[in-house]
């Protein structure tokens, strides 16, 4: 490998860190005040996501059950335009963690007819059980301010439900819709 090419991604990669680092700290929103508070970055401002403590519910049929977390109303009041580069920030005890490992994003099902929002937890047959392997959806974690972290998602989500819950609290779910 030549070294000036070697040397030129290096810088390139410093360079791109570097910018969003920057943009982390461009931000004037005031971090959350309290640990498990989520802001979403809409228009300059940090809106507060919808909170609730999740349910656990079971359905049983002849050969199968099923488990799920679920929350009222099938539709958040927080809502945000889709698109790419979503922005979030999360009060946290400690940024010093790897946030993906802190933090998880997923979407939920909206149930209209039943005014619930829910997201299948386990799966269970005659003969077979299992814990379902939720999708969780890929985000992009910078330290923002002392004890924040400023979350930018790395897909486009489309129209729909979403919760983002902590580690050590997966039964509160911040809640947000997509538009």
């Amino acid at each position: 490998m030549d070294v000036n090419a070697a040397r030129k991604g290096t810088l390139l990669l410093i360079l791109l860190a570097w910018a969003h680092l920057g943009l982390a700290q461009d931000l004037n929103i005031t971090e959350p005040d309290f640990v498990g508070n989520f802001l979403v970055v809409q228009d300059g401002d940090g809106l507060k996501l919808e909170k609730q403590r999740a349910a656990n519910h079971a359905r049983a049929g002849f050969f199968k059950a099923k488990g799920s977390n679920i929350v009222k109303k099938a539709q958040s009041p927080t809502r945000v335009s889709g698109g790419s580069q979503l922005q979030f920030i999360v009060r946290v005890e400690s940024n010093n963690i790897d946030p993906s490992q802190v933090v998880n994003v997923f979407q939920l099902v909206s149930d209209k007819r039943k005014d619930y929002r829910y997201i299948e937890t386990s799966s269970r047959g005659a003969f077979t059980s299992d814990s379902m392997a939720i999708e969780f959806l890929p985000f992009d974690g910078a330290r923002y301010g002392e004890s924040s972290y400023l979350l930018t998602m790395t897909v486009d989500l489309p129209p729909g439900e979403y919760a983002m819950t902590l580690d050590g609290s997966r039964d509160v779910f911040n809640m947000f819709g997509v538009d």
